[in-house]
């Protein structure tokens, strides 16, 4: 997000020509960053967001139970109007039948044309022609993709070019500790099972995850 906000892309094609192209940026601290899919992982940016000042909102199935740094709750059925609110749009849903294609033409249209959109769910989650689309016609800012509808991204897709994206590897799931993560938990889901308590992080087989 910071790297969308200041416009580092931009930032470094200017320093490869050369060029001192001062401008001046509203604080992160003053934007609202909206997140799509309040899971683990979506409630460690809820919190990184919250530290830097931002205003917080999101969106799940469950909203009986509030969430630690996130000042408004939407359920599911409330995407619409997080859309309109958000500066940030982050996508951190899983990959079930009512996630795909959840953000098409329609939802792009609601956002701000200030805002960003960042992906580091599945690619199945956008309609990519939309938002190619979206891209080019200035209908919302930047995005940041770390997955894509086809992986590895086709060498002819026009995202690799274009100058408000950034393109990333889907690596947004892979830190360099995430095998000694794994075989933690194995480690504890073992001795658990041993001693016949509940498991950690059990698939829910109905929801798909």
């Amino acid at each position: 997000m910071t790297m969308m906000h200041w416009d580092f892309p931009r930032v470094l094609r200017e320093q490869s020509r050369k060029e001192w192209n001062p401008r001046t940026v509203a604080p992160l601290a003053q934007r609202t960053v909206g997140i799509v899919g309040l899971g683990s992982i979506s409630a460690a940016i809820a919190r990184r967001g919250k530290a830097s000042g931002m205003t917080v909102i999101g969106s799940k199935r469950d909203v009986s139970e509030p969430i630690a740094g996130v000042d408004t709750l939407f359920p599911s059925t409330g995407l619409d109007e997080l859309l309109q609110l958000s500066d940030f749009v982050v996508l951190a849903v899983p990959h079930v039948p009512e996630t795909a294609k959840l953000i098409g033409q329609k939802q792009l249209e609601l956002m701000r044309r200030t805002a960003f959109l960042v992906n580091i769910a599945r690619g199945s989650v956008v309609e990519e022609s939309d938002l190619i689309e979206a891209l080019r016609a200035g209908t919302i800012a930047r995005a940041f993709l770390d997955v894509f509808e086809q992986e590895p991204l086709r060498p002819d897709s026009p995202l690799w070019i274009m100058p408000n994206v950034i393109v990333t590897h889907d690596m947004a799931g892979y830190p360099t500790d995430y095998t000694a993560r794994v075989f933690e938990i194995f480690e504890d889901n073992l001795q658990r099972h041993l001693e016949k308590r509940p498991l950690r992080n059990v698939v829910d087989l109905k929801r798909g995850y």
